[in-house]
C-alpha cells in the first residue's frame, strides 16, 4: 500500500479496501480482517495528515480559522486512528492520533485535545521495554505536552533527562544518513525541536545553537531557530554572532524586537522510517515579547493538592488542628487556647527606639495617604422624582495575611491594617507564622497594634487562610481576606474564594515579587542595580526586568558598567544566594524608544514599575498597566515597600492588567439606593413596562403596573412645573 503511487489514487485505495474489509463475512474471517481494516485505516489517516498538513500550517500562521474541508478531514483522521486503535494497538496508530490531536487543538478545545495527547503519550510510554528513539520521541512530545499547558518545571525534568542520549543519537544517524533533516524526522529535526522547546525554558544558547546545525539543511525551520537564537544573542550582547546570524539568515534586530516575529516551536517528529509528515507541527504562536511576558512559573496544581487536604483539616477539627499544624510546619507548641492575641489589651511590645520610630513615621504616611482616599457619598436625581445613591458600607470582618519565613515582614501588617481600619471594618484579624517558641515576631506586634488590627492568629499557610475563612472557636470568620503569600497561601485564597460554604472574596491572585526598570544613558548604573537588587531579593522566584533606552543602538559601554555594578552589589548581600536564584530568572532587554520601552511595559504589567530615565512624566502618560510607579532617579522602590504613603501590595504575575493594589476601597462595599416619588415613577415606570415585555418577565412588569393603576399614569401640572424648575 505505500507505493500506492499518487496520494489521490491511495487514498482512493485506502477508502476502497476499508469498505470491503467491512464487508459481512463470518467470525473467523472477520478475525482475521480486523488486522488489515486497522493497517488500511491507520494508512488513511496518515495519508489525510499528510496531504492537508500545508492548510493546517498555512491557516495557523496567518491566524485563520482552518477552512471546512480541511477540518472535516482531520476529524476523520482522527476517527481513523481511533478506528485503529480499537481493532489493533500499535504505536503508530497511536501517534498518528497524537498528531491528529494536535493539529486539532491548534484550533479550537485546545485544554481538553492537550490533556488526552498527554494520556495517549504516558500510556504510550509505559508499555515500552526496550529503549530506542522512538522513547526519546514520545518523551520529547509529552515534555513538549507539559509546556504548551504551562508545566514548565515538568517539562524541563523530562528534556533535562532524555535530551543529552537523544542529541548524540541524531548526530550518528545525521552522520550516515544521506536524507534531509525533515525526512529523518526524530533524528535531527525531533531532536533539533526538542532541544529548541527545551532552551525556550531556560534560555540555554548551547541548546539553540546546536539545534540550528541540526536543521540547517531545512531553510524554513533554521530560520525560525536562528530567529530565537538572534534574540538570546542580542540580550546576552553576543554582537559579533548575532552579526553573523543576521548575514546568514537575512534577519533584523527590529523583527526580533517586534511585537510579531516569526518564531515557532517545533513539534519533534517521528522516524521516516515509520511515518512520512509534511510539516514539523506547531504550537499555537507565540512572539518573543510574549515569551518575555511569562513570569516564572509557580506550580499551583501541585500547591492546590498540597493545601486541599490541610482546608479540609482545619474546617473538620478547628483550634485543634491549627495547633497540629504550627507544631508541623512552624516547630512551635501551641496550645488550643493560645492561637489568639487580643490586640487591643496586649501590652506593647518592646521593640529599639528607632525601630518604633520608623514604623510610626511609616504608619503615618500610610495613614494619611488612604485617609484621603475616601469618598464622599453620590446622589444623583437621573430624572425627575427618582434619586440614586451610592453609600459607602466598610466590610464587617477582614483577614490580613502577614507572611513570616524568610524574612520579618511589619511593613505589610500596617500596609494592610491601616486601610481597613480607615475603611470602618469592624474585626481586623492578622495572621502570621509564629516563631518556634510559639511567639509573634515584637515587630509585627507593634504594626499591628499601631495600625488597628483587633485580633492576631498564630497560624500561617493554608491553615491560617482556612481557618479565617471558615472561621473556629478562636478566630472569627471573616469576609473578605487580603494580602501576600507564598504558593500554598495563593492556592488557599484562590480555593476558598470558590467555596460556597466559606463564602469569603480576596484581594487579588499574588504570586512572587517583581519589578521591572526603565533606564537610559543618563540613569546612573548603581541606582539601577540598587533598585533591580531590591526585588530580588525577596526570593527565589521573583523576577526583576531591565529595559535600557538606547536610540544610539550602542549599548556596549553602558551594560558593561551595569554588569559591574551586579557582581558588586549582589556579592555584598547577605541573601545573596536567593538573589542569585532570583536573576537566574530575570533579564535585560535594550529598546531604542520610549514607545518601545512603554508597549513592553504595558505588556508585561510589571507589580512596580520604577522610571530612572531623563523625563520620567513623559513615560508616566502612557502607563496602562502596573501596580505601582516610581518616577525618577530619588524614587527608590524600597520607599513604597515601607514609608511613602503607597500600598506595598501589589498585583503580579500580570494581574496588573485587571487589578489595583490594595486601598482603603479593598475594604469598603458600595451599596446603592434609589428612591422614587410617585411622580417619579410616572415618569420611568411606562419605560420599565416596556423592556420587561420584552424580557417577557410579566412579574416585572406588573411591579409597575398595579402601582400606575391606582396612582394613575398622568403627571399633574404642579409635578410638570416642579421638572422644569429643576431642569432649566
Amino acid at each position: 500500500m505505500q507505493d500506492a503511487g499518487s496520494s489521490g489514487h491511495a487514498e482512493l485505495l485506502a477508502r476502497q479496501a476499508i469498505r470491503a474489509l467491512a464487508a459481512p463475512c463470518d467470525a473467523q474471517m472477520q478475525h482475521g480482517y480486523g488486522a488489515m481494516r486497522a493497517a488500511a485505516a491507520q494508512f488513511l489517516g496518515e495519508l489525510l495528515l499528510q496531504q492537508h498538513g500545508e492548510s493546517v500550517w498555512d491557516a495557523h500562521l496567518r491566524q485563520q480559522p482552518l477552512p471546512s474541508e480541511d477540518r472535516s478531514l482531520l476529524l476523520e483522521a482522527e476517527q481513523l486512528f481511533r478506528q485503529a486503535l480499537s481493532l489493533t494497538l500499535t504505536r503508530r496508530a497511536t501517534l498518528g492520533l497524537v498528531q491528529a490531536l494536535f493539529q486539532l487543538a491548534l484550533f479550537d478545545d485546545f485544554g481538553a485535545r492537550m490533556s488526552e495527547v498527554q494520556s495517549l503519550l504516558r500510556e504510550d510510554l509505559s508499555k515500552m521495554e526496550a529503549l530506542d528513539v522512538d522513547i526519546f520521541a514520545s518523551q520529547c512530545n509529552l515534555a513538549f505536552c507539559f509546556q504548551l499547558q504551562g508545566y514548565d518545571q515538568e517539562a524541563r525534568a523530562i528534556y533535562d533527562q532524555v535530551l543529552p542520549g537523544y542529541c548524540r543519537w541524531a548526530d550518528n544517524e545525521s552522520k550516515v544518513s544521506p536524507a534531509m533533516p525533515l525526512s529523518l524526522g526524530a533524528s535531527t529535526i525531533g531532536a533539533a525541536c526538542a532541544a529548541h522547546n527545551s532552551a525556550c525554558l531556560d534560555g540555554n544558547l548551547s541548546k539553540l545553537r546546536w539545534a540550528l546545525q541540526a536543521t540547517r539543511p531545512d531553510r524554513r525551520v533554521s530560520t525560525c531557530i536562528a530567529t530565537r537564537l538572534l534574540q538570546h544573542l542580542t540580550i546576552a550582547g553576543a554582537e559579533d554572532e548575532a552579526q553573523q546570524l543576521m548575514e546568514e539568515f537575512q534577519l533584523k534586530k527590529e523583527e526580533v524586537s517586534s511585537i510579531e516575529d516569526n518564531f515557532l516551536a517545533l513539534w519533534p517528529q517521528r522516524p521516516s522510517s515509520r511515518s512520512k509528515w509534511r510539516r514539523p507541527t506547531t504550537n499555537p504562536r507565540r512572539s518573543v515579547c510574549a515569551e518575555l511576558y511569562l513570569r516564572p512559573k509557580i506550580d499551583l496544581l501541585t500547591a492546590k493538592n498540597r493545601a486541599e487536604p490541610i482546608i479540609a483539616e482545619v474546617r473538620q477539627e478547628g483550634d485543634a488542628a491549627l495547633a497540629k499544624l504550627a507544631k508541623r510546619f512552624d516547630g512551635a507548641e501551641l496550645s488550643k487556647d493560645d492561637l489568639i492575641i487580643e490586640v487591643a489589651s496586649a501590652p506593647w511590645p518592646k521593640v529599639e527606639p528607632k525601630v518604633a520610630e520608623s514604623l510610626d513615621a511609616a504608619y503615618e504616611n500610610v495613614r494619611r495617604f488612604h485617609a484621603a482616599q475616601k469618598k464622599p457619598p453620590l446622589r444623583v436625581e437621573t430624572m425627575p422624582g427618582v434619586e440614586c445613591r451610592r453609600i459607602a458600607v466598610p466590610i464587617e470582618a477582614v483577614g490580613l495575611y502577614v507572611p513570616g519565613g524568610t524574612a520579618v515582614l511589619p511593613s505589610t501588617a500596617y500596609m494592610l491594617a491601616t486601610p481597613a481600619k480607615l475603611a470602618g471594618c469592624k474585626e481586623i484579624v492578622l495572621a502570621t507564622p509564629p516563631r518556634a517558641d510559639g511567639s509573634i515576631c515584637p515587630e509585627v506586634i507593634y504594626a499591628a497594634k499601631r495600625a488597628g488590627a483587633t485580633k492576631i492568629l498564630k497560624a500561617g499557610g493554608a491553615q491560617a487562610i482556612a481557618a479565617m475563612a471558615f472561621g473556629t472557636k478562636s478566630c472569627p470568620k471573616v469576609h473578605k481576606i487580603t494580602g501576600p503569600g507564598n504558593q500554598y497561601v495563593t492556592a488557599a485564597k484562590m480555593m476558598l474564594q470558590a467555596n460556597d460554604e466559606a463564602a469569603v472574596s480576596i484581594d487579588m491572585p499574588a504570586g512572587p515579587s517583581e519589578q521591572l526598570c526603565i533606564f537610559d544613558a543618563t540613569s546612573d548604573p548603581a541606582f539601577v542595580v540598587a533598585d533591580l537588587l531590591s526585588q530580588a531579593e525577596h526570593g527565589p522566584d521573583s523576577q526583576v526586568v531591565g529595559v535600557f533606552v538606547n536610540p544610539s543602538g550602542d549599548a556596549h559601554g553602558y551594560m558593561g558598567r551595569l554588569r559591574e555594578e551586579f557582581e558588586q552589589q549582589t556579592s555584598k548581600l547577605s541573601r545573596r544566594e536567593i538573589t542569585k536564584q532570583a536573576l537566574s530568572k530575570s533579564f535585560v532587554i535594550v529598546v531604542k524608544s520610549l514607545d518601545a520601552a512603554m508597549s513592553f511595559s504595558n505588556g508585561y504589567g510589571p507589580e512596580h514599575l520604577v522610571v530612572q530615565a531623563a523625563n520620567p512624566e513623559a513615560y508616566l502618560e502612557k502607563v496602562v498597566n502596573a501596580g505601582s510607579v516610581f518616577m525618577g532617579a530619588y524614587a527608590p522602590e524600597s520607599c513604597g515597600d515601607y514609608a511613602s504613603g503607597t500600598n506595598h501590595c501589589l498585583p503580579t504575575s500580570g494581574y496588573a492588567r485587571q487589578f489595583g493594589g490594595v486601598s482603603t476601597d479593598t475594604y469598603i462595599k458600595y451599596v446603592t439606593v434609589q428612591k422614587l416619588t410617585a411622580a417619579g415613577l410616572k415618569r420611568v415606570g411606562p419605560h420599565v413596562e416596556v423592556i420587561a415585555d420584552v424580557e417577557e418577565l410579566e412579574a416585572h412588569r406588573n411591579a409597575v403596573t398595579i402601582r400606575l393603576a391606582k396612582i394613575g399614569r398622568e403627571l399633574s401640572w404642579l409635578d410638570k412645573l416642579g421638572a422644569l424648575c429643576r431642569f432649566c
